[in-house]
């Protein structure tokens, strides 16, 4: 039995920098996504091919400041351009897979499902994403210019 024990406290001391590497992980982008609260922010930009993109997200705190709710507004119908309500997502803590993950629910009865972290200033979405049929990873990037700037890029990995 005393083997057993010494192997278990051994086992324990290995993961402990696992445990806290994941609780930072966890502080950091929450922390970086708190930063967010309490505004609407509004991205004007062009796409690569010249179209206009326009959004409108506001985040909130949800369950007791355990999760982030974002609310987003932009083009609903491409015909028209109307623009309104979107998407609505969540970014919380998965306990289980030690990682922040993030789902956004949009009016077409889509779901876009991956991770959130950090980079420096920057805080970043990783997903997968098929727009014509053929899934690609994405990253969408929020770099800190200032307390109310970020500069917004959406980018895919080759």
């Amino acid at each position: 039995m005393k083997n057993i024990r010494n192997w278990q406290l051994v086992l324990l001391a290995a993961m402990l920098p696992f445990i806290g590497n994941a609780q930072d992980e966890k502080a950091a982008v929450m922390d970086a996504l708190s930063e967010m609260i309490g505004g609407k922010w509004v991205i004007q930009t062009k796409w690569e091919n010249g179209g206009e993109f326009h959004q409108e997200q506001i985040f909130e705190w949800g369950l007791n400041e355990t999760i982030i709710k974002v609310t987003t507004f932009g083009t609903v119908n491409q015909k028209t351009g109307e623009f309104g309500l979107r998407n609505e997502g969540i970014r919380a803590w998965d306990g289980q897979e030690k990682v922040m993950k993030f789902w956004e629910f949009d009016v077409f009865g889509g779901i876009t499902t991956g991770t959130c972290g950090v980079d420096s200033n920057a805080f970043y979405y990783e997903y997968e994403y098929a727009p014509d049929g053929n899934p690609q990873t994405f990253r969408d990037v929020w770099t800190k210019i200032d307390l109310d700037t970020y500069k917004y890029q959406v980018g895919t990995f080759a």
